[in-house]
């Protein structure tokens, strides 16, 4: 059964008939279909008043901060790409990008649990990788570690990577859209 309205859709055997709900159970079905809008919407309210309105990045200090009205609401110790220093130039060179970007994709299930993509490359990073012959690479991510890398420094491809309980807590406060700025 399909529900909408004081009415739903019954199908049996491929027949669809739509009916109305007995008297009896309207007021019932009215009565949780308000609980649960209210509860939604306050859920909604919460989330909206309490979302991240950026992600900041310090590469040399190994912190992701969270920050909401120019404050940090949270701080996450990270790993970076292999060669960390300097800004990302191609495809290969383990180095996490510099500048600002935005958290474009929320991944539930990829290879680390769950990610957060980043838009890199953007317009600037594929005009000076065309202009220099080479790839500027991509998929760069925030995502979780494993077990086995928790306690490595610096070991992903240029990606972003902080533990599963912090992403969990990314994914709580921060929406797709928001910008990212990744520094020195």
């Amino acid at each position: 059964m399909l529900y909408g309205g004081d009415y739903y859709l019954e199908i049996n055997k491929g027949k669809r008939t739509v009916r109305r709900y007995p008297d009896s159970l309207l007021a019932s079905i009215r009565q949780y279909r308000n609980r649960q809008d209210s509860i939604t919407r306050a859920k909604n309210v919460f989330y909206r008043l309490s979302r991240a309105e950026k992600v900041v990045v310090v590469k040399s200090s190994r912190k992701l901060y969270v920050q909401r009205d120019g404050k940090n609401i949270f701080t996450f110790p990270v790993n970076l790409g292999r060669n960390p220093i300097g800004h990302k130039q191609r495809e290969g060179d383990g180095r996490t990008p510099e500048g600002r970007y935005t958290l474009d994709l929320k991944m539930w299930t990829s290879q680390y649990y769950k990610n957060f993509r980043i838009s890199y490359p953007d317009s600037n990073d594929l005009r000076t990788a065309k202009r220099n012959g080479y790839k500027p690479g991509g998929d760069i991510m925030i995502h979780s570690t494993s077990a086995r890398r928790s306690k490595l420094k610096d070991w992903t491809n240029g990606c972003v990577a902080i533990s599963n309980a912090h992403l969990d807590t990314l994914f709580n406060y921060v929406a797709i859209g928001t910008e990212i700025e990744i520094i020195k």
